[in-house]
């Protein structure tokens, strides 16, 4: 279905970037991250008659930040909210500064608590009003599966956003809204840099993994992404298989970052 009015954080590039660029020219988008410069550029490529876009950018680790950003969802009255800001930083736990821990948590884990917990009560309430169904999209990873070495408060914050996310979908089972959970495999996008990764030999394009999301949302409240050629049950019992390869992932990309700093 099409949305009216869509949010879109983590949206000057990557995942978030292509969930826009995918948007039916027909609804309304309000973009979000924390560089303006770029979320600029974003939010001036996409702009059509046809369409309202407008950006803010707002830092999620931050309280104010959040509050800013909901206020601005509440006015606009969104009925898709695609919540895929996220942030990492790779090394050993006692070896990343504190600071870049609470950074993390705030990001992937407070500030999704605060947008769905002010956002859903609204967006299921338009949502009956109009007869129509509002849609929620949380970006985890299928780094939420498996022990993250290296990346210990990211693995455990995208396993948060993933329980989260099928826990409201269960809870919201008889509202107007569907939930959904994404667990993307390796990405093409500038997380791996900004984490302080290698880049991946192979990894799906951003695009692909808005367009599977788009696909599934309505349908299911879990969409994996690894083991494409196979259907969405086997592809989970791979990834909560701590005996097969998608638990392993983590570790082999952290892997790579140490063999390359000695």
């Amino acid at each position: 279905m099409e949305y009216r009015s869509a949010l879109i954080t983590g949206a000057s590039s990557g995942i978030g970037a292509a969930f826009a660029a995918i948007m039916p020219a027909s609804t309304d988008l309000l973009l979000s991250a924390r560089g303006a410069e770029q979320l600029g550029r974003v939010g001036a490529s996409l702009a059509t008659g046809a369409r309202r876009v407008d950006t803010i950018a707002a830092d999620l680790a931050s309280p104010y930040g959040c509050a800013a950003l909901i206020e601005r969802a509440l006015e606009r009255g969104i009925d898709l909210f695609v919540c895929n800001a996220g942030t990492a930083v790779a090394g050993d736990f006692s070896a990343v500064p504190i600071s870049k821990q609470r950074e993390t948590l705030a990001v992937n884990v407070l500030a999704t608590v605060e947008l769905l917990h002010a956002l859903l009560p609204d967006m299921i309430a338009r949502a009956r009003r109009a007869q129509r169904r509002a849609g929620v999209i949380v970006v985890s990873s299928m780094g939420a599966f498996g022990s993250a070495p290296g990346l210990a408060c990211y693995g455990a914050s995208k396993a948060f956003e993933l329980h989260l996310a099928r826990s409201l979908a269960a809870e919201l089972r008889g509202e107007p809204i569907d939930v959904l959970a994404i667990c993307p495999t390796y990405t093409r996008t500038a997380f791996f840099a900004r984490a302080g990764l290698p880049e991946p030999r192979r990894a799906m394009p951003a695009k692909a993994v808005a367009c599977e999301a788009m696909a599934a949302l309505g349908r299911r409240p879990l969409e994996l992404y690894s083991l494409h050629r196979y259907p969405q049950a086997i592809r989970q019992v791979v990834a909560t298989n701590p005996a097969l390869a998608a638990w392993r992932w983590p570790r082999q990309i952290v892997a790579r970052l140490r063999k390359l700093e000695h």
